[in-house]
């Protein structure tokens, strides 16, 4: 298993993410994710923030920032590709 730091470039997910998301998140949880179901929504969710990490045009992981208030936020749906765990994808999203 590789665990040597990967540099990923982070951004704002789009629409044409979902397809990679979908597939990221098809066995999380033995199959029963629920970002799939929330996925649309969050993309809506201006006030929000909904990133994704890249490296090489594919999607390794995702990350979720909720606002509750104007000083709360909530980290939710925090998804690394399993190949690339341990990798500080997620540390960089």
């Amino acid at each position: 298993m590789n665990t040597s730091r990967l540099h990923v470039h982070c951004r704002p997910a789009r629409l044409e993410d979902t397809p990679a998301v979908l597939e990221l998140t098809r066995t999380i949880w033995d199959g029963n994710d629920y970002v799939p179901h929330v996925w649309h929504d969050w993309l809506q969710d201006t006030p929000g923030r909904l990133a994704v990490a890249e490296r090489d045009d594919q999607v390794l992981g995702l990350g979720k920032l909720t606002r509750l208030t104007a000083e709360d936020w909530w980290l939710e749906g925090l998804r690394v590709h399993p190949e690339f765990e341990g990798r500080g994808v997620a540390s960089q999203l």
